[in-house]
């Protein structure tokens, strides 16, 4: 029985005292593609500032299946495509052992595992989809009185439109602020770097309160000059003026 007890006190002992598993220097891809015939080509595509696609990796299926390797600096929105489906399936890439899914019938619907990055993304989506389904309504809802000429009501529709983007902007940077250790986080903010409408300061709070190892990495740092740069042309426009 001592000697039981023993071994029981040793086993747990070892199982805390385990080390985190460690990050892998790349990342792989393992995909199951039912239905998919061999030698239909899938590849896997990145966006830039504009929205165009550039195609990162090619690969054939076989025997249902296929496989992708590569490295990113930081985990990346990716967009996956297979010759003769509709649609993409976006994903976000880290350095770790991914798998997909596909569905093809349809492909956005595709199951990925393997990825923190693509859940922090899906758990990011759920909450931020339903404020754009609000602008969306709200939207169909300012056509439609628009061309009553209605301005009682597009006045009313038109605050409510204002109110749902400020919304969505305290969304994303509640997200980031609620998960300042997430490389995930410092991702939404460089999506909002083009944004036109950017609350440059809000942002570069944000950025301010990830954690360091995020802020000193290669993106960080160059993020971090963009939003300075930002904020100090935002300073300027929305400096008040002194009457002489």
């Amino acid at each position: 029985m001592k000697n039981l007890c023993l071994l029981i006190f040793t086993c747990l002992l070892c199982f805390s005292c385990k080390e985190a598993e460690p990050k892998l220097p790349h990342y792989t891809i393992t995909g199951t593609a039912k239905g998919v015939y061999n030698g239909v080509r899938i590849h896997l595509k990145s966006s830039d500032d504009k929205e165009k696609d550039k195609i990162v990796s090619t690969r054939m299926v076989k025997n249902e299946s296929f496989f992708i390797e590569g490295r990113v600096d930081m985990p990346t929105l990716y967009n996956v495509t297979i010759d003769g489906i509709q649609g993409k399936l976006p994903i976000m890439v880290e350095n770790s052992n991914i798998n997909i899914d596909i569905n093809k019938s349809k492909i956005e619907e595709s199951k990925i595992t393997g990825s923190k990055a693509q859940e922090d993304y899906d758990r990011f989506y759920i909450g931020f989809n339903k404020l754009d389904k609000e602008i969306f309504a709200t939207v169909k809802e300012f056509r439609k009185y628009r061309s009553q000429n209605n301005k009682t009501k597009l006045d009313s529709l038109s605050n409510q439109m204002k109110i749902i983007d400020n919304k969505k902007t305290q969304y994303v940077i509640d997200f980031i602020n609620n998960n300042e250790d997430n490389f995930f986080s410092l991702f939404l903010i460089s999506k909002q770097l083009n944004n036109k409408k950017l609350d440059a300061k809000k942002y570069m709070d944000a950025f301010n309160n990830l954690s360091s190892e995020i802020k000193s990495s290669k993106k960080g740092i160059e993020i971090k000059l963009k939003l300075e740069n930002l904020l100090d042309n935002y300073l300027k426009t929305n400096q008040p003026k002194i009457e002489k």
